[in-house]
């Protein structure tokens, strides 16, 4: 299972010795495209926010979610 979550990006092994594994709901690349068509959509490409902001901003309020 821990091969398999690695190939496909939702997992990766948080030391050397392989003996703790994070596991993601999405992969980094598919939360990355998320936010970037998010951020496309509100037309705030180029700004800075905190996460705070993007995780309980009126931006995040107004986004429907």
């Amino acid at each position: 299972m821990a091969n398999q979550a690695r190939f496909i990006g939702n997992a990766e092994w948080e030391d050397q010795n392989r003996s703790t594994l994070l596991i993601m709901w999405k992969s980094p690349e598919v939360l990355g495209n998320e936010i970037y068509e998010w951020a496309s959509k509100t037309d705030i490409l180029g700004t800075v926010f905190t996460i705070y902001e993007l995780h309980s901003g009126d931006e995040y309020m107004d986004s429907g979610r």
